[in-house]
């Protein structure tokens, strides 16, 4: 291209609440809820020259500095030049580049593709671009990345947006930076954005970043010692970019620590660490080998554990919904693995939100990401995939951005998940030999073609027990890695005090297959490889005790407000763990229609497991497939649906099942990209089977 122009649409009038009462000491209030905002600067039009040169572009000065126009329609793009406009294609609607027709143009990440019919582009070409400043949910600004997504001042380069407030004496406001490039990503990345804030006209706070830097940085700064009403002002200069003061938030000064703050009756504070895909006999007390987590198995010990834990769903994505919703996969709206969980629902990260917590989520992408709808209520969600680490250090990120308010973290990590990377380190612990990731590739392709045929001998069965041993041996592997990383985090725990005020709940989302009945990994039936988790509280006035009273995925929210002394939302399912006294029915869903074999559920009552398979056109339960006497049969060998008790069982809870199979709110799907279906398939997710 010769030249790009690149205008971005926007609003200049935002007001959504009333004006909030001034906090008290002991309390911070967020200023991106029930306040009056005002843009007090035009947005300014910016045009782009990209002069070709080689195979490199280069970002040229502005070319005028005429007003925006706003674009017309609702096209995210538009393209045009002396001839007139040109016709958006969508990637799906376009195979390969050379099937774009004449006069046709495609946006493909930070690429502009044009078929300009064999000719040279016009020095004239235009391109607009409209850009959406987030939406609006319960009268807070909602902004989402490409990594992080959360609540906050949506201020672009060129604009003032200004709050009138109250602050009460020693105070101090905090809030985060984050600026993100967008189309111009190849052109813009690593030009200065400069944030700055005034308080009735003066400076108060100014800092330079590079535009592109994915980490948000957490910032404090103090207020006037007296306090009183002040007009705020939030201004952005530099290239533009879609860039936010997250989670502003105007609190006490002296705050204290997290377990240690100078006031009475500060809430506790909660974290949930998921080790994703981690088998229940990982550690030692369900019957794992004590060298492969020495950690976990001593934190085990100090801790309240539940010896008889399941999942809701044998995968991320369902099993995620439910413990953020309070509610079964279908009802949350998860029928399948490209499913989004319903915006209807309301979430646990809303419910602390609402409790007055600091809400934060650090994923490791997958399943867990804004795409999924994974993000709802979170103040700060922040989703990538790296390291173990990484992780750890983005939380500890998190932590350290204390503005005084209680805090609720949930942490994820899919460290061992497969393509199941084992350091050099685990190999030598255990005595393990790594594998490539197309090593690993090559001997699953070899199980799945073994486990597809109508007739196996002898030597195949032999083959698919051999693979999935060494498969078995590398998860392992990976599991010494984790609990080595989860040391770490902890001890980031115990060095900011949050024990003296904070609980901690260690679990997973589900288990993994190694050949135990014809599969290997997780979205299959619901056999009790794939749903039995860990599960064990540990905190402030919590004894250790380990506990036989049947637990599920499901109670974990109300086992969270409990911990924060709250009543639990009415419309959760479950039951609080710290009042656990009885046996309860157990049911676990596949939760996955597009499945060929049929998605699965099952209901576990004492001793005794039934699965059945679900009927995905009314739906509701189908017939029944297995049974097993699991106080004599735990490994799920012995079939014995032909006896009779099964069916009564199954018949006893179909009505509780078929309830558990009913949306509560709009199916919808995840609106996935090319690249983030890449990711997923290259983590095992591929279609409707693993």
């Amino acid at each position: 291209l010769d030249a790009v122009s690149s205008r971005r649409k926007h609003r200049t009038v935002v007001r959504d609440g009333k004006p909030a009462r001034a906090p008290d000491s002991a309390t911070a209030v967020p200023l991106t809820r029930g306040r009056t905002r005002e843009r007090t600067a035009e947005l300014p039009f910016r045009a782009l020259a990209l002069r070709h040169r080689s195979s490199r572009a280069a970002l040229a000065e502005p070319l005028d500095d005429r007003p925006q126009a706003a674009l017309d329609g609702e096209a995210p793009y538009r393209l045009r030049d002396e001839q007139g406009e040109y016709q958006l294609w969508l990637a799906g609607e376009v195979k390969k580049a050379n099937e774009l027709p004449v006069r046709g143009f495609l946006i493909v990440g930070s690429q502009l593709l044009v078929n300009s019919g064999g000719e040279a582009p016009s020095a004239g070409l235009e391109l607009e671009v409209r850009e959406e400043r987030g939406a609006v949910e319960e009268a807070c600004r909602r902004f989402r990345g490409s990594r992080l997504a959360g609540e906050g001042l949506v201020v672009w380069p060129g604009e003032k947006l200004e709050l009138q407030v109250e602050s009460p004496s020693r105070s101090a406001l905090h809030f985060g930076l984050l600026g993100e490039s967008r189309l111009q990503d190849e052109f813009e990345r690593g030009r200065e954005l400069t944030f700055s804030i005034e308080l009735g006209g003066q400076p108060l706070f100014e800092e330079r970043i590079a535009s592109g830097d994915p980490a948000p940085r957490w910032r404090s700064v103090s207020l006037p010692p007296a306090g009183g009403s002040a007009r705020l002002s939030f201004s952005v200069s530099g290239p533009f970019a879609h860039t936010v003061f997250l989670a502003p938030t105007i609190g006490p000064l002296e705050k204290g620590a997290l377990g240690a703050r100078p006031w009475d009756g500060a809430r506790p504070d909660v974290v949930v660490f998921l080790a994703d895909t981690f088998r229940a006999d990982n550690l030692a007390a369900y019957g794992g080998r004590a060298e492969l987590a020495p950690f976990l198995n001593e934190l085990a010990a100090r801790s309240r554990l539940f010896t008889r834990a399941w999942s809701t769903a044998t995968y991320t994505l369902a099993a995620h919904a439910s413990l953020f919703t309070g509610r079964f996969p279908h009802q949350a709206g998860i029928v399948d693995n490209q499913s989004a969980l319903s915006r209807d629902l309301f979430t646990l990260a809303e419910f602390f939100a609402a409790l007055g917590y600091r809400t934060g989520a650090v994923t490791d992408q997958g399943y867990v990401t804004q795409t999924f709808g994974m993000d709802q209520g979170f103040q700060s969600f922040d989703e990538h995939h790296g390291t173990l680490e990484e992780t750890v250090e983005r939380a500890r990120a998190f932590l350290d951005a204390d503005d005084g308010r209680p805090l609720f973290l949930f942490v994820q990590t899919y460290r061992t998940h497969k393509v199941y990377e084992v350091s050099p380190e685990a190999c030598a612990a255990l005595g393990l030999e790594a594998r490539s990731a197309q090593e690993l590739r090559a001997i699953e392709k070899e199980y799945d073609g073994l486990a597809a045929r109508a007739e196996r001998t002898p030597a195949d069965r032999l083959r698919m027990t051999e693979i999935a041993r060494e498969l078995e041996s590398l998860y392992r592997g990976t599991v010494w890695d984790l609990d080595r990383g989860f040391a770490r985090f902890f001890h980031e725990l115990e060095a900011r005090s949050f024990f003296r005020n904070g609980y901690l709940v260690f679990t997973s989302d589900h288990g993994e297959a190694f050949d135990e009945h014809g599969q290997i990994f997780h979205l299959g039936e619901v056999h009790e490889e794939q749903v039995r988790v860990p599960l064990f509280l540990h905190g402030h006035g919590l004894r250790a005790e380990r506990v036989d009273w049947p637990a599920s995925l499901l109670d974990l929210a109300p086992t969270l407000a409990d911990l924060a002394g709250a009543q639990p939302d009415p419309a959760w399912l479950g039951t609080s763990l710290l009042e656990l006294d009885e046996a309860r029915p157990i049911y676990a869903f596949q939760s996955n229609r597009a499945c060929k074999t049929g998605s699965t559920l099952c209901v576990i009552e004492g001793g005794r497991k039934v699965i059945g398979h679900e009927d995905t056109a009314e739906p509701r339960v189908a017939d029944l497939r297995y049974a097993y006497d699991l106080d004599g049969d735990p490994g799920e060998l012995r079939n014995v649906s032909d006896e009779t008790w099964p069916r009564e069982l199954l018949e006893r809870h179909r009505a509780a099942l078929d309830a558990a199979l009913q949306p509560r709110g709009a199916l919808t799907s995840a609106a996935t990209t090319t690249e983030e279906l890449e990711a997923l398939e290259d983590m095992g997710y591929a279609g409707g089977d693993e």
